[in-house]
């Protein structure tokens, strides 16, 4: 039997027009992007009501975000996940600069 031989040669799609398709990222980086989330969440929860003022966010992670500071072990772990979740939909890179200034 012969092998094939693969292209040692990357190819890039383009459209008809010649502009490159922009993909989606990776299922790893997605993976990866999730987690980095959560400690992002515990910060964001750890803040003051007046840093959290500071950081521009969505005013429905902000509720989560106030909601999940009273809550113990189990709940709390649950509100984390779901601030997470809400934060993917965020530039949270943006805002996770806007933390380390």
């Amino acid at each position: 039997m012969s092998r094939r031989k693969r292209s040692s040669v990357p190819v890039d799609p383009a459209d008809e027009d010649g502009t490159p398709v922009v993909r989606p990222p990776s299922r790893s980086q997605a993976k990866r992007d999730a987690k980095a989330m959560g400690p992002l969440a515990i910060r964001l929860v750890q803040l003051s009501a007046r840093q959290l003022k500071r950081v521009e966010l969505d005013p429905d992670l902000v509720e989560e975000i106030v909601e999940c500071r009273p809550l113990e072990r189990t709940a709390r772990q649950r509100q984390l996940k779901r601030i997470a979740q809400l934060l993917r939909h965020e530039d949270w890179r943006a805002i996770q600069d806007s933390l380390d200034d």
